[in-house]
């Protein structure tokens, strides 16, 4: 890297992410000098963040000879600050540092002083625990549901002692996970904070050795990360990758040499992994199992004088920048019903931008067409979905959805964006109906043509079930983690 002093960087984007990213290096005196935050906000320019001045874009020219980091994790925001630093400040892409590597140089430093000036000892003898990752808690969501799913038949094996590892109140268990659940102190909104790393570090040397098995790249990715560096054989990394979202890509590849294994959820995320450089010998795919009856027992809403039924099942974690896009899920609602389509939506899940919907809805004096049910038991998920005819899914980003799949297994027609793992179970007009991201127009017209030609809904319904039942194989998914987790 070449750079005017290795002990200085530039940052780009002045949000809570790089708000966080000065704090932590003030708070564990990392031996490194942030020159200047650059930002677009022109409102920010002439502010400080720990000390450090907020600066116009075209001022940081005068740094394009040191090293920098785009803190943002917005893609197109991303694209747009790399585009101004690299094409118009004259930065070189050999001195960017990912928003991830960072962090883990600046922990990996600190735990070289705090942590790891006194020698540990072998605990090899000790039982290997496998800790599963589901530090945001469990929720209602396909990470979460998996997660559940395969530590209950871990824990049925005598042979593996493993627990989930829960950041904030569990409300959805069952009753063979009872004393499986390990809790810690992760810091809402903080995640990623000093207090959360130091109590991750804490449970993992206190719980040596381990497998642990990464469902997103967060503060337990860093801790094991550095362990596994620096005490390689008192750690295992398994890391699953459920979306193909930048931000995942570059956790996951910021530490790509201390991680044993990676599964992807989809054909389109290990392919993206291998465009990465990522041995195809440390990868795997897979499809999470998911209940389905071999035979599909249901009714449909043939009759055109009734109205349709829709269902939308997964988190509410917000509008226009966020992964599920509540927003275009608004919009949908509005263009049916500016179409004169006569339906009624159940949306079920938790999350941020459930009251501003609510209150949209009521506003819009559409209270009578929608329903939000919450969050209900994993239980009930396939009575819900038996009594869709339609399942709605407007994300820009997933791995591969298991709500869909739940849907698919229970005769719902699909109709979602074109995001990873869509294409693996989706046949575009022969199973349900895939559109382009962000499209939600085109979403509406493929729903006013089910509503126009009601025959089709059980005919795509079938088809959906039918293709997705081969797929749901619970025993083939648990012989394959039980290879994973024994070799």
């Amino acid at each position: 890297m070449n750079m005017k002093s290795k002990n200085s960087i530039l940052l780009a984007g002045a949000g809570k992410r790089c708000r966080l990213l000065c704090r932590i290096i003030r708070e564990t005196n990392y031996d490194i000098t942030v020159e200047a935050v650059v930002d677009n906000n022109s409102k920010l320019w002439g502010t400080k963040i720990d000390n450090v001045p907020i600066v116009n874009p075209t001022a940081a020219e005068q740094y394009k000879d040191t090293a920098f980091c785009i803190t943002v994790s917005n893609s197109s925001v991303f694209d747009d600050l790399h585009e101004q630093l690299v094409n118009y400040c004259g930065f070189s892409n050999e001195n960017e540092v990912l928003y991830f590597s960072l962090l883990y140089k600046i922990y990996k430093s600190y735990c070289m002083d705090t942590y790891f000036a006194k020698r540990f000892y072998d605990k090899s003898s000790k039982d290997r625990k496998i800790i599963f990752d589901c530090c945001n808690g469990l929720g209602l969501g396909g990470v979460e549901a998996w997660t559940i799913d395969i530590c209950t038949e871990l824990t049925k094996k005598n042979d593996f002692n493993a627990v989930i590892l829960c950041g904030k109140n569990s409300y959805i268990t069952s009753e063979d996970l009872e004393n499986k659940i390990d809790h810690i102190n992760i810091i809402h909104d903080d995640e990623l904070g000093k207090v959360s790393f130091d109590n991750m570090m804490k449970y993992f040397l206190n719980n040596l050795p381990c497998t642990v098995v990464i469902n997103v790249p967060n503060v337990m990715l860093i801790a094991a990360a550095i362990i596994k560096e620096l005490m390689p054989t008192y750690i295992k990394i398994i890391s699953v990758i459920h979306n193909d979202h930048k931000s995942m890509y570059d956790g996951y590849t910021a530490v790509a040499s201390r991680i044993d294994y990676f599964v992807c959820v989809s054909q389109d995320i290990k392919n993206t992994m291998v465009s990465k450089s990522i041995c195809l010998e440390k990868m795997s795919t897979m499809t999470c199992p998911f209940a389905c009856e071999k035979n599909l027992f249901r009714e449909y809403t043939e009759n055109i004088d009734m109205p349709l039924r829709i269902g939308y099942a997964g988190r509410l974690d917000g509008m226009e920048h966020s992964q599920k896009r509540m927003d275009l899920v608004l919009r949908l609602i509005d263009e049916l019903n500016q179409r004169n389509i006569a339906f009624f939506l159940e949306i079920a899940g938790a999350g941020s931008a459930r009251e501003e919907m609510e209150d949209y809805i009521k506003k819009a004096g559409l209270e009578r067409y929608v329903t939000f049910l919450g969050t209900i038991n994993r239980t009930d998920i396939p009575a819900f979905w038996k009594r869709q005819d339609i399942g709605i899914n407007l994300s820009d980003f997933e791995g591969r959805s298991i709500s869909q799949l739940e849907a698919m297994a229970n005769g719902v027609v699909l109709v979602v964006t074109e995001v990873s793992g869509v294409k693996e179970d989706i046949t575009n007009g022969e199973n349900g109906y895939y559109v382009p991201v962000g499209d939600y127009q085109a979403a509406a017209d493929r729903i006013e043509y089910l509503y126009k030609h009601r025959s089709r809904l059980r005919q795509l319904g079938e088809k959906a079930h039918a293709d997705i039942y081969p797929k749901s194989c619970k025993e083939m998914h648990i012989d394959f983690w039980l290879k994973i987790l024994g070799n």
